[in-house]
């Protein structure tokens, strides 16, 4: 005699489908389905959530990465950063990583109005970590600084080779409103002194920042987070008008807007021709 066979299924038997089930119980297909739409539903949150918990992550590590290791890049910058004398007067100096002529370990670029009182091909000191050396005066411009001259067509770049070789820095791609920024020199009574701010301002030839200045800074080198090099220190905005610098080449107090020479201002003059200039920012 045939007898219908009804679709059920042990507990033993259901590999945890069907656990819930008693034997000799009917299948609910529909009970199924729900059950089953609940699990998959369940794994495409759960699989969202690890998604975004993953992508916040990322993006919290790009943040903190993002953030210049301040002892770093001063320990680095600092390397190569010299003290500059013409006659009695003194600034500060950074070694650059540009090819060099035979016979020099070091092409140092600085601020001209440092030299005002030595002419191209004189000789300079230059001290380094306590070290005396004598470099050359390779080029100035302008070769004499002017009591008051804009921003916009002021060079103020030199540049001095030293037979001794000394660490250099890269120049730095363009920067932007609102970059980190560090300025480096030897004001005042202080060596390798190292002030923080922001470029505040990008203009075609030079940048501004928030970094204090003071005596000394003149021909220092501002650097990005990377430690690599922006310009050169040239000039602060006073609150009385806009103080060039004075033969001494130093800078009188740390008020207002310092000025930075992009250091691309130095190819008419500071290297035998602008084909021959490696810096374009």
């Amino acid at each position: 005699m045939n007898r219908n066979r009804r679709l059920v299924r042990k507990a033993s038997d259901s590999n945890n489908i069907w656990a819930d089930l008693s034997n000799g119980h009917r299948v609910d297909s529909h009970r199924f389905f729900r059950r089953s739409l609940s699990r998959w539903v369940f794994t495409l949150v759960a699989g969202v959530v690890v998604v975004l918990l993953g992508v916040n992550g990322w993006y919290l590590w790009k943040l903190s990465t993002a953030q210049p290791n301040v002892p770093e890049v001063v320990d680095k910058v600092t390397k190569s950063v010299v003290a500059v004398y013409c006659g009695e007067y003194m600034g500060s100096g950074v070694v650059m990583n540009v090819e060099k002529p035979d016979g020099v370990g070091s092409v140092i670029l600085s601020a001209a109005h440092v030299f005002d009182e030595c002419d191209e091909g004189d000789e300079v000191g230059v001290n380094y970590e306590g070290q005396s050396f004598t470099g050359k005066l390779v080029a100035k411009d302008p070769q004499q600084s002017e009591p008051i001259e804009p921003a916009e067509s002021r060079v103020d770049l030199a540049r001095i080779d030293l037979q001794h070789a000394i660490p250099a820095l890269d120049a730095a791609p363009a920067a932007s409103v609102g970059d980190w920024a560090i300025v480096v020199g030897n004001p005042l009574d202080h060596t390798n002194y190292a002030s923080f701010g922001i470029v505040s301002t990008v203009a075609a030839g030079y940048y501004e920042t928030t970094a204090a200045i003071n005596e000394g800074n003149s021909g220092g080198p501002m650097v990005n987070s990377a430690g690599q090099v922006l310009g050169i220190v040239s000039s602060t905005t006073l609150k009385d008008g806009l103080y060039v610098g004075n033969p001494a080449g130093i800078l009188d107090q740390a008020e207002g807007m310092a000025q930075v020479m992009r250091l691309k201002r130095g190819c008419g003059h500071l290297w035998s021709n602008v084909s021959n200039c490696p810096f374009t920012n």
